[in-house]
């Protein structure tokens, strides 16, 4: 009887351990959602490059993530911040042996070829790859929703708001390449300058 005491005793401590575990792992922290710091030096290593190229955020021939981490090496490290805790070191290995960013890897995906000197209110840099209700790694939120740069900042912002903001920064882009090259008076960056739009 005393055994089986001792064995009971043993055996729930050992779910409560692991119980612990499991609400501390994946229940209060999440270690596949993107970071908070992390972000804040991504948006610090962007507006530093804006104000270095007359408003224009990373921009080139490739793809959006590669050129991103590209041109931003001179600033930070980017390529961790760009993914979570969880899945740096993959995405670090496979950036060193291809030179190639795995959007697979990546926690935020990059809308390439915005200028904050004239993007609409709103435009959408930077966004969070699906929706979510972890704000960060150690934060969720009581909705579904994706952190996003937007003007400067990183936002959580609820999923039906991103759709739409999303489907804005798009068409803007789309209008700027259909606008091409130009040059005088209203061009930003020898494009064609888009009014900001009314909040």
């Amino acid at each position: 009887m005393k055994r089986y005491i001792i064995l009971s005793v043993a055996v729930l401590l050992l779910l409560l351990g692991l119980g612990g575990f499991v609400y501390q792992k994946w229940i209060r922290y999440n270690q596949y959602a993107s970071c908070a710091n992390c972000r804040h030096q991504i948006a610090s290593a962007m507006e530093q490059y804006a104000l270095e190229h007359d408003g224009w955020y990373p921009r080139g021939d490739g793809k959006a993530l590669d050129i991103q981490v590209k041109e931003l090496e001179a600033w930070l490290p980017v390529l961790q911040a760009l993914t979570s805790h969880a899945q740096s070191r993959k995405l670090s290995d496979e950036w060193k042996r291809t030179g190639v960013i795995n959007p697979d890897l990546c926690c935020h995906h990059y809308n390439m070829g915005i200028n904050a000197k004239n993007a609409p209110r709103g435009a959408i840099v930077m966004y969070y790859y699906k929706p979510t209700k972890w704000e960060c790694w150690m934060h969720k939120e009581d909705f579904i929703g994706r952190p996003v740069f937007s003007d400067g900042l990183w936002d959580f912002i609820p999923e039906a708001e991103f759709q739409r903001r999303q489907d804005m920064t798009l068409e803007y882009l789309e209008t700027r390449a259909k606008e091409g090259p130009v040059s005088g008076a209203g061009s930003v960056g020898g494009y064609a300058a888009t009014p900001p739009a009314q909040p």
